[in-house]
């Protein structure tokens, strides 16, 4: 029985330093990639809160940066990828991007999506906190979790 435990203990070590490794390097990356890095950037931001991908990463080029709702009992985030790439070229950071997606999330996760009321004032500073937590955990620092907020 002991071995089994050091054995699973061993295995989410190395899952972890694989994701944080992972998270680095797509963070560095020059540009942001649109379908596959907001894909990527949200199932890290699940990863690190222990959940799993339950979420519809949808791209939308008609609305202006993001937006979360349930329709159906599924769970979508929408993103427009001119604003992501046009944020992560202007601050020099992919951070800004993840940040963006990290707080819609936080709309989820938080249980924003699930009231028929607009979004408040309290909710966007709820999502903001979230962002920045979850950036914090995935190696992002103070300034990098600050910059798209």
């Amino acid at each position: 029985m002991r071995k089994f435990k050091l054995l699973a203990i061993g295995m989410l070590l190395s899952v972890h330093i694989i994701s944080q490794t992972d998270v680095q390097a797509s963070v560095n990356k020059e540009h942001f990639n649109s379908d596959r890095d907001a894909k990527f950037a949200v199932s890290q931001i699940v990863l690190y809160c222990g959940l799993e991908l339950n979420f519809q990463i949808v791209e939308d080029y008609s609305i202006k940066n993001a937006n979360t709702f349930i329709k159906k009992r599924l769970r979508y985030v929408k993103y427009n990828p001119e604003f992501l790439q046009r944020i992560t070229d202007s601050l020099r950071t992919d951070w800004a991007a993840w940040s963006v997606l990290a707080h819609e999330l936080g709309h989820h996760l938080l249980g924003h999506t699930l009231a028929k009321k607009t979004v408040s004032y309290q909710h966007e500073i709820e999502a903001d906190k979230f962002s920045g937590f979850i950036l914090h955990q995935m190696g992002a620092s103070l300034t990098e979790a600050l910059i798209c907020i």
